[in-house]
């Protein structure tokens, strides 16, 4: 059978793009060897949050008399890994079967089994539903996958991946995480609040290495406050069953240890090799309109790279607004319209540790390096009055604004700190300065207020702050 349109992986950024293709009259066929949802969906994204959630409402109990909850004894709490689990496999199944109706109502053909690419513009397909194909667009959405450490090969039982964590059957005493980037903190934050020594090993000078330093700073303070140790500017030399021996020579204890130390691309079986498709250290390079360099075939999310260097964060919403152009390109090439160019300058980067983080636009070291002219604006969560009622005064907004008052980056750090990112995000997508959006009238008392103040103050004019 012949199709317009091809795509290879149902993750956020397969299946969403072969959504739009429906909906713009594209003949389209989805194939996937395993779920729809992909990474983010099943072992990812949707899992880790489902765990946080749980992880939050424990840590409340502590508070409870504070808040003059009487008869509720969180001394005797205890997390139930068994039904905490039962519960994200319920919320990743109800939403795998919310995405599979979505294709059988837009009449999307979904074929599960492995593709493979072949001249022509052939497709094979092997697995229980084998068969040739051919689209006169492909696209190339599958993944990544782990990238292991040499000397901490996951087997399931001692050394784990996130994958494994998500299923574990009982929670371990101490827990060891290789890695301090977004994953090992998420993972750290969940498993502290849920009583477990969790000690994180990262081999940058600071955790979270690839945001601001403000971002590091603020969350490095909340966890030695809950008792989280980190070791930066260390690695893992060796490890033995109950043990990991470290770049400084100290040994840590451990019952488990989880590696999170990156991603690769998933490329294994495509075919692109043979048909001569550019890569560069796995991924696939694709131009600013998500094209590869052979005719017809494209590539989006984490096993796509830009070609011409532009920095891409390995997300699902990015994944998902690739495919959107993708095939919001393939169908404007047919008609003869121009293309759109895909713009990775402004993507919102959370990361749900306890307390949120929101990142946006460039880091503090990134503007002192290009040269760029800029003033910070900040305001603290302890001035805020919803975050006060609410007793989540741990928390700041921080923003960088440069020449014409234009915003350049931004963090947000504290309860709701992914959420009131997104105003920035939407300000600095469509060209608004800082004083756009603070003489905007904020809804009062809520989290938003603290944007609102934080632009004030870059220019000196906060209200709930003595600024500079």
């Amino acid at each position: 059978m012949n199709y317009d349109v091809a795509i290879f992986g149902a993750g956020p950024g397969g299946y969403v793009a072969a959504m739009r293709s429906a909906q713009l009259g594209l003949k389209t066929v989805l194939i996937e060897k395993e779920f729809v949802g992909g990474t983010c969906l099943n072992v990812g994204c949707i899992p880790t949050k489902s765990f946080a959630a749980v992880a939050e409402r424990f840590a409340e109990l502590k508070y409870f008399d504070e808040f003059g909850i009487e008869g509720a004894n969180a001394a005797n709490a205890l997390v139930n890994m068994a039904k905490v689990v039962e519960r994200k496999n319920k919320i990743v199944a109800g939403l795998r079967s919310g995405i599979q109706g979505l294709l059988k109502a837009r009449k999307i053909d979904y074929v599960q089994g492995t593709a493979k690419l072949l001249p022509n513009k052939e497709i094979a397909v092997s697995g229980a539903n084998a068969q040739n194909l051919t689209a006169e667009n492909i696209i190339i959405a599958t993944g990544s996958t782990w990238r292991p450490l040499p000397n901490l090969v996951p087997d399931g039982k001692f050394i784990l991946t996130s994958d494994h964590m998500l299923d574990l059957a009982e929670l371990p005493k101490k827990l060891l995480i290789v890695g301090g980037g977004v994953i090992g903190c998420e993972f750290a934050s969940i498993m502290n609040a849920f009583g477990v020594d969790v000690t994180i090993v990262e081999f940058a000078e600071q955790i979270l290495p690839m945001e601001d330093a403000a971002v590091a700073r603020s969350l490095t303070a909340i966890f030695k406050k809950r008792g989280v140790k980190l070791l930066t500017k260390t690695s893992v030399q060796s490890v033995s069953k109950g043990k990991a021996t470290l770049s400084t020579g100290e040994e840590i204890e451990a019952d488990k240890i989880l590696v999170s130390v990156g991603r690769k691309p998933f490329t294994d079986g495509t075919g692109i090799d043979a048909l001569g498709v550019g890569t560069k250290n796995g991924f696939i390079l694709t131009d600013e309109y998500m094209k590869t360099n052979v005719p017809g075939l494209y590539a989006i999310g984490d096993v796509a790279l830009p070609s011409n260097g532009a920095p891409k964060p390995m997300l699902a919403h990015v994944a998902s607004h690739e495919g959107l152009l993708a095939v919001a390109n393939i169908k404007a090439e047919k008609e003869g319209r121009q293309l759109t160019k895909m713009d990775y300058s402004v993507v919102p980067r959370p990361i749900f540790t306890s307390p949120e983080i929101g990142c946006v636009g460039l880091t503090e070291k990134q503007i002192k390096e290009s040269g760029m002219q800029y003033k910070a604006g900040r305001f603290a969560y302890g001035a805020l009055s919803k975050a006060i009622c609410d007793g989540s005064t741990e928390g700041l907004v921080q923003v960088y604004v440069g020449e014409g008052d234009k915003m350049l980056g931004a963090v947000c750090f504290g309860s709701h700190a992914t959420d009131i990112c997104s105003e920035i995000t939407v300000a600095m997508k469509n060209g608004l300065t800082a004083a756009q959006v603070f003489e905007t009238i904020h809804a009062h008392p809520t989290y938003s207020e603290a944007v609102m103040e934080t632009l004030e103050d870059a220019h000196g004019m906060a209200i709930h702050k003595l600024s500079r």
